[in-house]
């Protein structure tokens, strides 16, 4: 009897719904409807600003981005992608575009030091607006730190 009371309580512990996997950290709270894949619970900072909403993601000790909200006068997203690689071009410390999808691209920065930085875009239409993650400025960036954090912007 003891034995068959174990099996039916064993049974129905297994029918318990599992865990889904990781479904992101939602950004909405902080003005922003989006959902980045990290690994581990970030802290998240509202920057004050007048007609852009920004928030400031740390993930760890070590990586950082940011996440700016403006208003878009496109729904092109080749366009906002080509102006927001114009403005990283322009920058003196721009390299070279290291490797590029649809709403993103990793680029390298050539520091005054000759030392060697990383950086992304990850460039979302969301209704009017225009969704910019880049690295944050709490240090320079190796070019893996760099691709991870645009990993965590794109959809799963």
């Amino acid at each position: 009897m003891r034995f068959f009371l174990l099996s039916i309580v064993a049974v129905i512990l297994s029918c318990k719904p599992q865990p889904k996997a990781n479904q992101g950290t939602d950004l909405l709270k902080y003005g922003i409807p989006d959902i980045i894949h990290v690994t581990t619970n970030p802290k998240i900072t509202k920057i004050p600003s007048s007609n852009i909403v920004s928030v400031s993601i740390e993930v760890d000790s070590t990586h950082e981005m940011f996440a700016m909200l403006s208003p878009t006068l496109t729904k092109d997203v080749n366009r906002l992608k080509l102006q927001r690689k114009q403005e990283v071009m322009s920058n003196p410390f721009y390299s070279k575009i290291v490797e590029e999808s649809v709403d993103a691209f990793l680029f390298e920065k050539k520091l005054a030091d000759g030392s060697t930085s990383y950086d992304f875009r990850t460039i979302k239409l969301i209704g009017e607006s225009e969704l910019i993650y880049q690295c944050g400025n709490k240090k320079e960036y190796t070019e893996k730190e760099a691709k991870q954090m645009m990993t965590w912007t794109h959809s799963k």
